[in-house]
């Protein structure tokens, strides 16, 4: 009989053929507990293992986020730097602009005083 311990009550063993069955069931029974404590053992490792593999994702992950930071520090320079350029391209376009408008005033005038000018010297042309 087993006791509230798992251990078998000796003295109600009273034949050798009962003391060989309680000797192979408290080996199948050792044998069984050193299996899980290897198990378990073998758990521990491999939880150990494990956590130290994951502790070393976390290192390169760290290292990641860093060179990802520092990566969106100059994508933000840059953006920064192309929109001033687009800002500055458009402020020369309107002043281009400009600047065309008045040179196509400019030209109508000389068109006109070159033609008024050419007009009077064959007009002078004719009456001398």
């Amino acid at each position: 009989m087993l006791d509230y311990n798992n251990q078998y009550d000796m003295s109600t063993i009273n034949s050798a053929e009962r003391l060989g069955e309680v000797i192979k069931a408290q080996e199948t029974q050792r044998k069984r507990e050193a299996q899980k404590g290897a198990a378990i053992l073998q758990t521990a490792v491999e939880s150990k293992k494990q956590n130290q593999l994951l502790s070393a994702q976390i290192d390169e992950l760290k290292e990641q986020k860093k060179l990802l930071s520092e990566q969106v520090v100059e994508l933000k320079e840059q953006n920064q730097v192309i929109k001033e350029t687009c800002e500055n391209a458009k402020a020369e376009a309107v002043e281009n602009q400009k600047q065309a408008k008045q040179n196509k005033v400019f030209g109508w005038v000389s068109f006109a005083v070159g033609t008024v000018i050419g007009i009077i010297g064959i007009v002078l042309g004719i009456v001398f």
